[in-house]
């Protein structure tokens, strides 16, 4: 009977080590709310270069432009004259307006009347003078241009003397009475180039619409977009340097947008013009990202099904798991089957490192009722292999995204309908959370970017192109 002892022991041992853990679960949250995002504002100063519009009014306004005769006096002594460009237009910026210096020659055929016979010069009068034009840039209602050129002095360079019959004439009264009669068919052609060069209503509509365009932010695994939602617009005609800027502030919400999820629609509808009055050039995007806990559940469960945990001679495999919130953060239900066998729950508290750009769960530990029943028993020993390894799961790396970001931003611009006619750069953006909470459904986190974006428009810009099939969004 003596040895019989020992050996219930032992078998009393066995039947502690093998009892099934059946801690109670930590309580889940009840929080049913969803966190206010911010709208996200996206200054976009567009940039026309001066020496690009030169190149357009040159291109368009060359060769004569004014013939015509002109009858001087009752005795029928008349004027042909011939106005043409004949050298480059000059654009500069004076007094924020464009100011044109446009170069033009004239030549001119003079018929008098001198004792009843009819007297003309052979070869044409040659004059030169420089034709100084100015407009204001701005824009109306319906996002179109709006200029008013006026022609504000003439410079003569060559004087039209014109010798007939021993008469010396001065050719100049006459010449500029010409051009002042013609001036609004000349202010007419400048403007109507402006507005085909700089067509401000077709930047916009393009700007709103490619704004809004989804971009994927990931290129592996579950898809992630990002979908702006475009919902005012304000902007201005300034001037920098040799630039006109036509500095826009767009403002919008900006969600990420998962596979299993809706996207939300684009505003197709361009609010009325309205004048910026901001100074500040920065982009900061608000960005809302909402992870269910079945999408993490699915995700983990792919990663973490079957693992095997070994450590010290003993061994557990995960048949399930499920992660749900908690008032506190998060916890994690994992269902085990060997050396562990049972339930044992996880806590943590959901942060974010800025320095190293990681999402991660902090003060990441069993709960207190899984913990004192593994310690009850010698399975314990698994416990710091195991939270190594589901943690490590949990971990977001971001600065890859983060770093990418920008790019996509300008592809994104550049796939849509704009095609590669915008040339949107994007400066390197810095990106904090704002806003973690958890709810019964949910993991919601506000984003906050910071950086700076431009728009160069290339010189062809708007002449047409056959039509391409481009995706929706990046790939």
């Amino acid at each position: 009977m003596k040895n019989v002892f020992p050996f219930l022991w032992l078998f009393a041992c066995c039947l502690a080590g093998c009892e099934r853990i059946k801690p109670e679960p930590p309580p889940a949250t009840t929080r049913d709310t969803e966190l206010l995002l911010p709208l996200s504002t996206v200054n976009l100063p567009v940039y026309y270069h001066l020496d690009s519009l030169a190149a357009t009014l040159n291109s368009k306004m060359k060769g004569t432009f004014i013939r015509q005769w002109i009858r001087l006096n009752e005795r029928g002594d008349s004027l042909y004259i011939e106005i043409a460009r004949t050298r480059p237009v000059v654009i500069r910026w004076k007094k924020e307006k464009l100011a044109f210096a446009f170069p033009v020659s004239v030549k001119g055929k003079f018929i008098k009347h001198v004792a009843g016979f009819k007297v003309k010069n052979a070869t044409p009068v040659a004059m030169e003078m420089d034709l100084h034009l100015a407009t204001n840039v701005l824009i109306n209602k319906d996002w179109n241009l709006l200029t008013e050129t006026e022609l504000q002095r003439i410079v003569w360079i060559k004087d039209p003397f014109l010798k007939i019959a021993m008469v010396r004439i001065n050719l100049r009264k006459i010449v500029e009475q010409t051009i002042l009669s013609n001036r609004e068919a000349l202010s007419g052609k400048m403007d109507q180039v402006l507005h085909d060069r700089l067509a401000t209503r077709t930047v916009i509509e393009k700007l709103w619409n490619d704004i809004q365009k989804p971009i994927r932010i990931n290129k592996k695994g579950t898809e992630v977009w990002l979908k702006p939602t475009a919902q005012d617009l304000q902007a201005r005609v300034t001037q920098r340097g040799n630039f006109i800027v036509l500095e826009t502030e767009l403002k919008a919400y900006v969600r990420t947008v998962l596979e299993t999820q809706e996207m939300p629609a684009t505003n197709t509808v361009l609010p009325p013009y309205k004048a910026k009055t901001t100074d500040t050039d920065s982009l900061t995007l608000y960005v809302l990202a909402r992870l269910p806990f079945q999408t993490i559940n699915s995700l983990l469960k792919k990663e973490l099904g079957n693992h095997t945990f070994t450590a010290q001679g003993y061994s557990t495999t995960l048949k399930d798991l499920d992660v749900y919130g908690t008032e506190e953060g998060i916890a994690i239900r994992l269902q085990l089957r060997g050396d562990v066998d049972g339930q044992v729950y996880m806590r943590g508290v959901l942060a974010y490192d800025t320095v190293k750009a990681v999402f991660f769960v902090q003060k990441f530990n069993f709960d207190v009722d899984s913990q004192n029943s593994l310690v009850n028993s010698a399975d314990w020993l698994l416990h710091d292999n195991m939270l190594e390894i589901v943690n490590e799961k949990l971990t977001i790396h971001t600065q890859s995204w983060i770093d990418q970001l920008p790019g996509l931003i300008e592809k994104g611009v550049e796939n849509g309908r704009s095609g590669d006619k915008i040339n949107l750069q994007v400066a390197a953006l810095d990106v904090k959370p704002l806003q973690i909470i958890v709810t019964k459904n949910d993991v919601q986190v506000v984003l906050k970017a910071t950086g700076q974006a431009t728009i160069g428009l290339h010189q062809k810009v708007f002449k047409g192109k056959k039509k391409k099939n481009r995706p929706k969004a990046l790939s």
